[in-house]
């Protein structure tokens, strides 16, 4: 069974994905702010990550920085999700495997996770 953390500030996102996706099969955890985020990467072992941009206690982009250069995570496929950025600025900048602007397809989705995580 395959294991992804989402970490979003927006609690509808969290509960609806985290419904979905278990019901695909999938075990989830979820945070609501980044700063517990690596620590729970290190416990939890995720297979995919879906991250947002913009949260509260630590910035997207600078979670996804330190999981990319980091040789216990960096194999780690992140999928950084924003309704506000730029895809080209912040997949360049943290090298993030991929990116989806809110709101993004369910279909889509599922089929990024898959792709990644195969």
């Amino acid at each position: 069974m395959k294991k992804i953390l989402i970490v979003d500030d927006d609690s509808d996102l969290l509960y609806g994905l985290n419904a979905l996706l278990t019901n695909k099969g999938y075990t989830i955890k979820t945070l609501d702010e980044g700063s517990t985020a690596i620590p729970v990467i290190q416990e939890f072992h995720p297979d995919i990550i879906l991250l947002d941009v913009n949260l509260p206690g630590m910035d997207g982009r600078k979670i996804c920085r330190q999981i990319k250069h980091n040789s216990m995570t960096m194999h780690i496929p992140v999928i950084m999700i924003s309704a506000n950025a730029d895809q080209k600025e912040v997949t360049e900048v943290c090298e993030a495997d991929d990116f989806m602007g809110k709101p993004f397809s369910l279909r889509s989705l599922y089929s990024k996770i898959e792709t990644l995580t195969a």
